[in-house]
């Protein structure tokens, strides 16, 4: 697949996971779809390995290219769990929701390195 559609795709998956993360807890639970999927630590997992997949398609001319994603996948991760924090009433930081976001975005870049024979 080219850079481009890579970028479009990450773009999109990163607005969405925004979204996700920091819709407030009463609104949470009001998501039927969530409740089908069990969005906790597998949610998170996947999300983060959807996020890093397209990010390291998108990034694959960036020098670092591998440092590159899961720095900013991991900040952008956490960033998600401080704003659930300090902005939503019945939301909180979990540590090991970090830890399932961290966990994702190594299992989607070595995925897409495998996938790609890179």
């Amino acid at each position: 697949m080219s850079t481009r559609y890579y970028v479009y795709a990450a773009i999109f998956w990163s607005i969405l996971t925004i979204f996700i993360s920091l819709i407030s807890g009463a609104r949470l639970n009001t998501l039927k779809f969530i409740d089908v999927i069990g969005f906790d630590k597998v949610g998170h997992l996947v999300f983060y390995t959807m996020l890093s997949f397209l990010w390291s398609g998108a990034c694959v001319r960036v020098k670092y290219e591998k440092f590159f994603v899961i720095f900013f996948c991991t900040t952008f991760g956490f960033l998600m769990e401080i704003l659930q924090f300090y902005l939503f009433i019945g939301r909180s930081f979990e540590f090991f929701d970090a830890l399932a976001n961290f966990i994702g975005v190594l299992i989607g870049i070595f995925l897409y390195h495998t996938l790609n024979f890179k």
